[in-house]
Formats: C-alpha cells, structure tokens, sequence
C-alpha cells in the first residue's frame, strides 16, 4: 500500500501551437491503490464530462483537448495542476501554465 507519486508530468511552462488539433497535459502517476485524477485551471476543479473537448486517458491523468471539430486553443489558456489520489494521500503535479504562442513568439 502506497501514496501515488507523479511520475510524468508537462512542462510548467506550456507553449502550444495555434495550428495543433490536440492539446495534451501529462499526468502519470503510480500508487496502491491505483490513484484517481482531477485537474484544476486557474485554481478551480474541472468537470473533465462537462467540455465534450476534454478527455482523459484511461488509467492515467492526462488530459487531453481538441479541436477538430472546431474551439480555439486560446480558451484553454491558464494554469492547470493535477491531482493523484487514494486512500494513502494525494500527489499534485507542478503548476502547468498553458499559453498559446503568438506569431513573435517563434525564433527561426
């Protein structure tokens, strides 16, 4: 029997590009029993069911968003944290802040 601990997780400072269809936030974590995951944006749990855009993986806790049938990235922009948790205690990843690069903020 163990706490979870995070295993994988996104960078803390996110960048995306406009142009992907799909937006996704690492969470891995590993404990006994098998943690269960939420996220927050902006310091406010998210209903994962309520945006038919989010998903997240099965058996994991990363979070994925998309766009194919149409949305904007720049919605989703903020600071998302994941939460791991059982019966032992809980596991919160880094602070993920999400921002959607502009044109100047590529370097060629």
């Amino acid at each position: 029997k163990q706490p979870p601990t995070i295993i994988k997780q996104s960078v803390k400072d996110y960048i995306v590009d406009p142009r992907d269809n799909t937006i996704i936030i690492e969470c891995e974590a590993k404990g006994n029993p098998v943690p269960m995951f939420s996220w927050r944006r902006n310091g406010r749990f998210i209903t994962i069911g309520k945006d038919p855009r989010m998903t997240m993986r099965k058996r994991s806790g990363t979070l994925e968003i998309g766009f194919r049938n149409g949305g904007r990235p720049e919605d989703y922009e903020g600071e998302y944290q994941c939460f791991a948790t059982n019966d032992f205690g809980v596991a919160l990843s880094n602070k993920i802040l999400l921002r959607v690069s502009s044109k100047n903020t590529f370097i060629f």
